[in-house]
């Protein structure tokens, strides 16, 4: 933007069919081995075979897997043309480091956990875990994604230790299925949801059928967003006073912090200095001396 010129952020871009991402993925590592099969000059092989006898098991069950498998069957799953997937892993075969990057279209299905699996195997072909300038750079989301799970904050309730909450807290959570993501889309949609509650992040310009929403948005009774700054969410639908983040006092004294914000190496009583907002949620204690 300010030079007022593009900047080519690859080489090559492929769009691979809906639930490709395995048969894409096979097929890279395809290639690889047949990239060792014809050899470098020198003699030596693509694949880094120390690292693979040092740090991995079951190789030759996996190599067995992936040869046994025909182009037209990689073709037909991937969506895209064997010279294509030839050409992105000639790109793999030649770098000397290799940084994967992968965002939450690989993890946020059935077949997440297989996806990012046989994405981890292409990087161990060549031993690109552990050393400077390789390894595997999950994007993920906002820290909220994370942490409401680990505080019992699901759709599926049988995922949830409600009984352990329910002890622990004194109350009775409810047990009833949630939405997920396209439930609350539809129900939206539907007019069945009459009002939303956000933690953070951008809702309206994370899901598919944006013009839709956007509309039906705007009927909704009540809307709330948690967040640091503006974004769509937030002008769509103005009945509701927006919360924004406001820089708060921290007393002297305060030993408490909220996890995963808490940072040892940044002082309790920090503010950044441009937006004037506190570094932690502080909780602010006094501890005397009984009796």
């Amino acid at each position: 933007m300010v030079t007022g010129h593009s900047t080519d952020l690859s080489c090559q871009c492929h769009q691979v069919k809906p639930g490709g991402d395995i048969a894409l993925l096979l097929g890279l590592c395809k290639r690889v081995f047949a990239a060792d099969d014809a050899g470098r000059p020198g003699g030596q092989g693509v694949i880094d075979k120390e690292f693979i006898a040092e740090h991995t098991n079951c190789f030759e069950e996996f190599e067995q897997h992936v040869r046994s498998l025909t182009w037209e069957e990689i073709e037909q799953v991937s969506g895209l043309t064997r010279v294509s997937i030839e050409a992105a892993g000639d790109v793999y075969v030649e770098a000397k480091n290799t940084i994967e990057f992968c965002g939450m279209g690989l993890t946020q299905h059935v077949h997440g956990s297989e996806d990012i699996t046989t994405y981890v195997n292409l990087l161990l072909m060549k031993g690109n875990i552990g050393r400077k300038g390789s390894g595997i750079f999950p994007l993920r989301g906002h820290s909220n994604v994370q942490e409401q799970r680990r505080v019992g904050i699901a759709e599926k309730p049988e995922l949830v230790p409600l009984d352990r909450l329910a002890a622990l807290f004194d109350f009775e959570p409810p047990r009833e299925h949630g939405w997920n993501t396209v439930d609350a889309c539809q129900a939206i949609l539907s007019g069945e949801a009459r009002a939303f509650l956000g933690l953070g992040r951008n809702f309206l310009r994370a899901v598919p059928e944006q013009m839709a929403m956007e509309e039906a948005w705007s009927k909704l009774g009540l809307t709330v967003q948690v967040a640091a700054k503006l974004n769509v969410n937030d002008r769509t639908n103005w009945r509701v006073a927006h919360l924004e983040i406001v820089p708060l006092d921290l007393p002297d004294g305060c030993v408490a912090g909220y996890y995963p914000e808490l940072n040892p190496l940044v002082p309790l009583s920090h503010h950044d200095q441009s937006s004037k907002t506190p570094a932690y949620n502080p909780v602010p204690v006094r501890i005397e001396r009984q009796g």
